[in-house]
């Protein structure tokens, strides 16, 4: 097909698990900012266009598999691939560039909106540690880098008023 989110819908996200997370962590813990700014981009692009399925589909004839409690919740698995996107970005909360470290905000923020609660609940906890190791970065904290992570909370607090039921 001709569609990125095609790969994540059809497998239940076994390609973007296999294939992309691991090219992922790759490039976030490049020297060259430059790959880690595209990491940046890439969960953006990933988490928008569906790579990470909200849940999965179970073919017939094929277990659905367990999550840590022993459930076979079918949004486990999805949770699970989210969060290792989520967790590939938040790593770069506290890159030793600045515009890496404000584009870890600016993506969260633009997300926000097609994340589950507990998701947005977990990118809520890293911008504000993000915060916290900002301000008290020596020579003072990027103003933009703190504009950004407080721009994408704000958000987050109000997705979740609008949206007590959310996921």
């Amino acid at each position: 097909g001709g569609s990125l989110a095609r790969h994540g819908e059809d497998d239940g996200g076994e390609w973007t698990s296999r294939i992309v997370v691991p090219h992922l962590r790759s490039c976030s813990e490049s020297k060259n900012s430059r790959q880690r700014m595209l990491t940046l981009k890439m969960v953006e692009i990933i988490i928008t266009n569906g790579l990470c399925p909200a849940t999965t589909r179970a073919t017939p004839g094929s277990p659905v598999p367990l999550n840590n409690e022993g459930s076979s919740s079918p949004s486990s698995i999805a949770e699970t691939l989210s969060r290792k996107v989520l967790a590939v970005a938040s790593s770069l909360i506290d890159d030793k560039v600045a515009n890496v470290r404000l584009n870890v905000g600016r993506v969260f923020g633009s997300i926000m909106y097609l994340l589950e609660r507990s998701d947005v609940d977990y990118v809520v906890d890293k911008l504000e540690k993000q915060l916290d190791l900002e301000s008290k970065r020596e020579g003072g904290a990027d103003r933009d880098v703190l504009f950004y992570a407080q721009q994408a909370i704000v958000s987050a607090q109000t997705l979740l008023r609008r949206e007590p039921s959310i996921s």
